[in-house]
């Protein structure tokens, strides 16, 4: 809420409502994302209402307004895949307002019960071309939804993530047939925009005559170990590992540096390195734990988090692989890592980020507070995701076609090459990016 939200109090004949104008943003209006793969980004427009406990202050209702809106992506969801399986994806939402209009008591046993109408313009991206209106489906009662999710058998949730309450919004399946919820409709608006082109900007990338890079892979097995060149069945990060490296050595990098993990509390480590056109290329690459794992198994995590904090803020390439995102608090504080921790960036380095995990749609927005908006750019996904090594690599290639002969990829094309399974990619933060090539290759004349 910023300083221009203007909130009036109306007491009216022996019944109070708070008439309020005040707006939540998920992210800077300045924001921009581009799309490929068919995807068409909206603008949408809905109002709706639910009721929720009475609440001190206009700020706490506004928190409850926007996770109400949150619901928006599970709802989508379920429009598109009725079975709940999400094989075909799931909805991006992008930037937008939570316009809190109207609250007003609702007669109930105790007095507490308070109905809260609020409105929301923002972004969203759908694969389906030509839509003008969306039904939406909400929760009438949010905090009796939320108290929901302890087991399958009483969520309005998909089954396999019941126990994950504060993840509700995301996997809301309203029809849900243990869910015992009144649910209602929102016909929302649509009209399509129209996103223009941009590019990384490549000559930025370059730092006192190279280009760090930093390729960060979580496990996905919890009791795997932390070798990524060992066998081990059903860890797809491990593999994903494998194709990384026989990608880098197959065009030419070296490994210069490895540093062997010591049991389940260090991470495996090593550095490979090349030289394009008089550009040097350092891949500095991290295999451990990032979130799945018993307490037992937190020392690894801390450690995988704590190189995390060291390459991000020396690296202009910057790619999170593996379970859940990379989770930050808007103070700077991740979960995972240790809670004295704060996770900081070079405010004056150009820098481009991969988040390769689940939900990162909802996490990243944090990291654009930690720099100048002109320094950061992001590749992201919605909901549900299965890593594969071309997330990481496409952009390794564009910056290698860059430096030997000057080609500018857009990132609409890098999106669109990136190998993602069960997910919608997009690129954040690129209002300010290049919309055409400029310049030439350092060193060349």
């Amino acid at each position: 809420m910023n300083d221009e939200n203007k909130i009036a109090l109306l007491v009216g004949m022996g019944i109070a409502s708070l008439i309020l104008v005040f707006t939540a943003t998920h992210a800077e209006s300045s924001e921009r994302s581009v799309f490929s793969r068919g995807n068409v980004v909206y603008q949408m427009h809905y109002s709706t209402h639910f009721t929720a406990k009475k609440r001190a202050t206009e700020a706490e209702y506004l928190v409850l307004a926007v996770h109400h809106n949150d619901f928006t992506v599970g709802s989508i969801a379920y429009n598109k895949d009725k079975e709940n399986s999400f094989s075909s994806g799931a909805p991006l939402r992008k930037k937008g307002d939570v316009k809190v209009n109207l609250i007003s008591e609702v007669p109930d046993s105790k007095g507490q019960k308070v109905d809260i109408a609020y409105s929301y313009d923002g972004e969203v991206v759908l694969d389906q071309d030509g839509l003008t209106n969306y039904t939406l489906y909400f929760p009438l009662d949010l905090e009796a939804t939320d108290a929901l999710g302890a087991d399958e058998f009483s969520s309005c949730s998909l089954g396999a993530y019941a126990t994950y309450s504060d993840i509700l919004p995301i996997y809301w399946t309203p029809f849900n047939r243990y869910c015992e919820i009144s649910n209602y409709s929102v016909n929302a608006t649509l009209s399509p925009l129209i996103m223009k082109t941009t590019y990384p900007d490549y000559p930025r990338l370059v730092k006192d005559g190279s280009i760090q890079i930093a390729l960060l892979i979580g496990k996905m097995v919890e009791n795997a170990d932390h070798n990524p060149y060992r066998l081990f069945m059903g860890d797809e990060s491990r593999t994903e590992y494998q194709t990384i490296t026989k990608h880098l050595k197959k065009m030419g990098f070296e490994r210069t540096s490895q540093i062997l993990p010591d049991g389940l509390d260090t991470s495996y480590e090593e550095t490979l390195e090349a030289n394009f056109n008089g550009i040097k290329f350092v891949v500095k690459m991290v295999y451990g734990n990032s979130v799945n794992a018993t307490e037992a198994q937190r020392p690894g995590i801390t450690d995988f988090y704590l190189k995390y904090f060291k390459l991000a803020k020396e690296s202009s390439y910057v790619v999170y692989s593996g379970h859940a995102g990379f989770l930050v608090a808007p103070d700077g504080v991740t979960v995972h890592a240790p809670k004295t921790t704060k996770f900081e960036l070079d405010p004056d380095r150009y820098q481009i980020f991969v988040m390769n995990g689940c939900q990162t749609n909802d996490y990243i927005y944090p990291l654009f507070a930690l720099k100048s908006p002109n320094n950061i750019q992001m590749f992201l996904n919605a909901r549900e995701s299965i890593v594969n090594a071309n997330a990481s690599t496409v952009m390794i290639d564009a910056m290698v076609s860059w430096a030997n002969f000057n080609y500018w990829t857009k990132y609409s094309d890098l999106v669109s090459k990136m190998d993602s399974v069960n997910a919608m990619l997009g690129v954040v933060g690129d209002q300010s990016a290049p919309t055409e090539p400029y310049g030439q290759v350092p060193g060349q004349p």
